[in-house]
């Protein structure tokens, strides 16, 4: 996975988890939440949440951090 990718690698990863089922499409929701993580930080919370789904994990409970909504 790579620090960081430009917007057209991104979007060739979303199509790719549309397209994904089982473990490889939560791994991907994986890795789109990690390229989310700076440019929208709730979306990147969401994304994880479906990728833990996936796994059995369910979602997080409660902020991602204390004092955050």
């Amino acid at each position: 996975m790579d620090l960081f990718v430009d917007d057209a690698a991104l979007a060739a990863l979303e199509a790719r988890q549309r397209e994904a089922q089982g473990p490889e499409a939560a791994a991907l929701l994986v890795e789109l939440a990690w390229h989310y993580r700076q440019r929208d930080s709730r979306h990147a919370l969401a994304l994880a949440d479906q990728a833990a789904l996936r796994l059995g994990d369910g979602p997080r409970r409660g902020p991602a951090w204390p004092g955050s909504t």
